[in-house]
Parts: structure tokens; C-alpha cells; sequence
């Protein structure tokens, strides 16, 4: 909707993320501008649980020269944007040896682990938004934050 207005818009390069963690850690990395990943190879294929399958490649060479172009713009987009909206998605996660995982990139489900984020979790990552916004800021970016609760973007009134 937002392109139809001709509003400029980028949606995050490492692909769609559903729980605010995996998007937390994703803001975090662009915000460093952290290109490194552990990749992980099933299949003929490599990847990171940290981005989307269609960014998995046929080498670890290939999975991280993809990733690292997708941090590299997510950093660039981030230092540009004047307003950035996030949701927090779902708070139900997926660990892989104890870890949350952004994409279980079809793996078999019985690999991980399923279970929903405590209200103390998502608070805790709602607070680690806001050092993302200041470190954005002090890089020149006027970011303000939006929250959208229930799909609805949420603006005061003057």
C-alpha cells in the first residue's frame, strides 16, 4: 500500500522475519553492519538460520557473499530511512541447538524445538529496539518509532 502512494519503501533484504527476536538480532547486525554468519550446509545446500532461503547457496562461499550483500543493504537502508515501522510478528520462536532461528529453511520440525517468547523476553527486545534507534541517530538518521499494534500503525495526535 505504501508503494502505491509512492512512498519509498524497503522491507528487510535478509527476507521476512516472524518473531521479534530474529528481527532484533536482524536490526542489530545491520546496525554493526555485521556481515559474518555461521553457515550450515544440508543437502547441496549452505545457508544461515538467520536469513531466508533464498538467500542459501551451492558453497559457504556463495551463502556468505549473498548474506553479507544483504547486511550490507539492510545498513544502508537503515542509515537512510527518516521512519522505520516494526512489528513483532509472532511470539512463538523455533531453536535450533538452543538457538532462535529466523528461517527453519525446511528442515525437518523435529530438529527444533518450538516455544512461545515470555512477556519479559519481548519486553527485553523492545528495549534493545531503542539502542538500534540511537545508534542510527547518532550515525545522522532521524529514525522515529512507530509502533503498529494489531496491524494498525499507531500515531499521536497533535
Amino acid at each position: 500500500r505504501m508503494r502505491r502512494v509512492k512512498l519509498r519503501v524497503d522491507s528487510n533484504p535478509t527476507g521476512v522475519l516472524f518473531n521479534p527476536l530474529s528481527i532484533a538480532e536482524a536490526l542489530k547486525r545491520f546496525a554493526a553492519c555485521d556481515t559474518c554468519a555461521e553457515m550450515y550446509h544440508v543437502g547441496e545446500r549452505w545457508f544461515s538460520f538467520a536469513a531466508h532461503t533464498s538467500l542459501d547457496g551451492p558453497s559457504r562461499e556463495e551463502a556468505q557473499r549473498l548474506f553479507s550483500e544483504a547486511v550490507r543493504r539492510g545498513y544502508e537502508a537503515l542509515e537512510a530511512a527518516d521512519t522505520v515501522l516494526l512489528t513483532f510478528g509472532t511470539a512463538w520462536v523455533y531453536e535450533y541447538k538452543g538457538r532462535v532461528v529466523a528461517n527453519c529453511h525446511k528442515m525437518p520440525l523435529k530438529e527444533f524445538v518450538r516455544r512461545r517468547l515470555t512477556v519479559e523476553e519481548i519486553v527485553h527486545i523492545d528495549r534493545g529496539y531503542e539502542n538500534i534507534v540511537e545508534k542510527f541517530s547518532a550515525l545522522g538518521a532521524d529514525i522515529k518509532r512507530v509502533p503498529i499494534i494489531e496491524g494498525r500503525v499507531v500515531l499521536k495526535q497533535a
